[in-house]
Formats: structure tokens, sequence, C-alpha cells
């Protein structure tokens, strides 16, 4: 028995929408399926992203729309059994005319998991709804619903990304290795040790005209706590970001925004003999560049997890600023610097492969 106070608790409550959407799908009643999600879409689409993904599946499976099926099952559903992803996905192909889909119905039959025999029984037995009921507008919204998740999963850190984020690894592991001469060779606050390895310092650039160390202080240290709190920065930001941008684009935000960080930061001290260490500009334009990408992605393509990193950034960004004026050993030009150079950098970037694209 279908009614608008029914349909609303049942939309109202994420463990019970997916079983609702199915049984519609079941029942052969598409174009009620479609109809419940659209007025309902506001609730579903803000449950948590693996019910977002079953309850689009749905959708996607019984309209069939493969691309879309193949899209929530690479997704945040990408670690559900394979018989169970072979189900849907055959599902999504015989209700789009398929007769391949057949085959793999049978292949299920000899499933040592029940249920999924008996559904696989069912789909070679009973006929489900025809796609071409759906009209125009809502073949549309199918459609859109594939668009947005797609968005969503482009800004969806994908664990599997975290082995190939080779460059991230790299810059740890060069920074460690730093760190450990500068232990070897007089310790990570000896300032002679620092200078030697090639801290940058106000005499030392502006008057002696060694620019090189606006590239080579990026990698040294001042202590434990200061290269330890780096590190996890650069491993948390870095491998999503890497898989976002591309090695070289990541790099050369890391590189560019450090190097202007260092120098924004001795600055305004051409006077005093003065030396700045540390990876914290590189870092911070790491995170100025995630920001530009959460913010294109949100005016472009008005993806919402797009607009939660955003505010994410925007709260780093104001914690460091405040921190940075309680502290006054720590170079908030710095930080600030690099932040807007990694946001700058990736604005222009995307900016421009958008244009040309």
């Amino acid at each position: 028995m279908r009614g608008r106070g029914v349909e609303e608790t049942v939309a109202g409550d994420h463990s019970l929408t997916m079983l609702y959407l199915r049984a519609l799908g079941e029942t052969g009643d598409l174009l009620g399926l479609i109809e419940f999600f659209q007025q309902h879409r506001a609730l579903i689409m803000s449950a948590d992203p693996v019910s977002i993904e079953m309850n689009a599946l749905m959708v996607f499976a019984f309209s069939g729309h493969r691309e879309g099926t193949l899209l929530v099952l690479d997704g945040a559903l990408a670690g559900s059994p394979p018989a169970v992803k072979t189900f849907w996905q055959a599902t999504a192909e015989l209700t789009a005319g398929d007769a391949g889909a057949r085959a793999r119905f049978t292949e299920l039959l000899d499933s040592e998991n029940h249920t999924l025999h008996i559904a696989a029984q069912r789909r070679l037995t009973m006929p489900l709804a025809n796609p071409r009921a759906l009209s125009a507008e809502q073949a549309a919204a199918v459609d859109r619903l594939a668009d947005e998740l797609a968005h969503e999963e482009h800004y969806r850190a994908q664990p599997r990304a975290m082995a190939r984020a080779y460059a991230t690894y790299a810059l740890i592991g060069l920074n460690v290795l730093v760190f450990i001469a500068e232990m070897m060779l007089g310790g990570s606050m000896n300032e002679a040790t620092l200078l030697r390895l090639g801290a940058g310092n106000t005499h030392l650039i502006f008057q002696m005209g060694e620019w090189w160390r606006l590239l080579t202080a990026q990698f040294l240290h001042f202590g434990w706590l200061h290269i330890t709190m780096n590190m996890l920065a650069l491993f948390v930001f870095g491998w999503v970001l890497e898989a976002r941008l591309g090695s070289w684009r990541y790099l050369l935000v890391y590189f560019i925004a450090g190097t202007a960080a260092v120098f924004f930061a001795i600055l305004p001290l051409r006077g005093p003999d003065m030396t700045v260490v540390g990876a914290s500009g590189s870092i911070m334009g790491l995170v100025g560049a995630y920001g530009a990408t959460a913010l294109l992605g949100w005016l472009r393509e008005r993806a919402r997890l797009a607009r939660a990193q955003l505010n994410t950034v925007l709260v780093i960004v104001g914690a460091q600023t405040i921190f940075d004026q309680m502290t006054p050993q720590v170079s908030g030009i710095a930080h600030l610097s690099g932040a807007a150079i990694g946001f700058l950098l990736i604005m222009l970037l995307l900016g421009r492969r958008a244009s040309a694209r």
C-alpha cells in the first residue's frame, strides 16, 4: 500500500529507502520508483555516501542505465562481493535489452549464496519494466543523477589512489633523509648545521646572492616536532591532491608555493640576519590548491562534496592564521603566501585547461 505519509516516512529513514526503491523495481513499478526518488531527492541525497549510492543503484539498474550502475559499483560500493556486483550489472544490462545478461544470471544460479541464487532465478523467470516507459523528463533525471554522482566521485578521496601517490612519498622520503643528515652533522636545532645544508638566510640570500637557498630551505626542519607535523600534513593532503591534479601539477604547486613562501618570509627581514627553514609553505600551497579544486568543483558542477571540502580549507587556513599570530617564531607570512600561491596556480592551470577543452 502506497501513500504520501508512508513514502515520507520511508524517505526519512535511510535504512528503508533502498528497500522501498528495490521493491518498486522488483514489482515492475519503474515509474513509481523514479517518481519517488524525484519527490524525495533532497532527503535521499542527504544520507551518507554508501546509502546514496545504494539508492542510486536501484534507480540505475531498474532503468537500464549501465553507465550509472558501473559508476556506483566502482565507487562507494566497490567493496561489495563480486557476485553481488555481477548481479546488479546484469540487471542493468537485462533491463537495457542486452541478451547476454541472461548468461550472467545463469552463472549466478551456481552461487553458494542462497539469497543470490533465488534473486538470479527470479531475473530469469520474471520480466522487468521496460525503461522506454519513462518520459523524456524522467530519463533526463536519471542522466542528471549519474552526472552528479560522477562529479562527487571525482572529489571523493579514493583509497586505491593512496598506493599510487609516488610524488608524495618521494617528497616525504627526501625530507626525512635531509632531517637524518641534519642529525648526523650537528643536530636539527644547530643553526650552523642548518646553514651548511642550505637554510634560507637573509644575509646569504640578499647580500651574497645564494638564491638557491629558497629551494633547499624547504627540506630542512627545526626539531622533531617540526618535521613530524609537516610530514603528517603532507601525507594527509598530498596523496589526495596528487590523485586529483596529477604528479607534475602537484609537484609544480609544491615547489613554486614553497619557494615563494620562503621568499616572502624573509623579504620583510632583509636587515636582520634571520634564518628560515621548513616545508610549511609548500604544504600550505597544497592546502590552497586543494581549496582551488574544491571551489572550481562547486562553481562548475555544484558538487556538494566540493563545497564541504572548500569549507574545510577555509577553517584550516583560519586556524593556521590564528596559531601563527600566537606563535612569534612561526612565519604567518610564509603560510599565507604559500596558500595563496597554491590557490592561484591551480585556478590558472585548471582554468586554462577548461578553456582549451
